[in-house]
């Protein structure tokens, strides 16, 4: 970890201090978990309504959708996501 400090240091400051300490103060960390993917029918939209956590893989993008969402496609094919009540 020193070794990754000190060249990052380096690199944005353009000097190190080897013999320095070095004092941890924040550590962060970021997972996601978006819940399973979601089979599609033929032409892209899911089979029925969609409730999340879930992950629609569509042929231009994918949606994730949070828990606590659920959606449908409308007539046009749209994907209408809503706060579940």
């Amino acid at each position: 970890m020193r070794a990754a400090f000190e060249a990052e240091h380096e690199r944005r400051y353009g000097w190190r201090e080897p013999h320095a300490e070095v004092e941890v103060v924040t550590v962060r960390v970021a997972a996601v978990d978006p819940g399973p993917a979601v089979d599609l029918a033929a032409g892209g939209a899911p089979a029925g309504p969609v409730t999340g956590p879930a992950v629609l893989h569509l042929p231009e993008t994918t949606v994730v959708v949070p828990a606590g969402w659920a959606g449908r496609h409308d007539a046009a094919g749209t994907l209408v996501l809503e706060r579940a009540a």
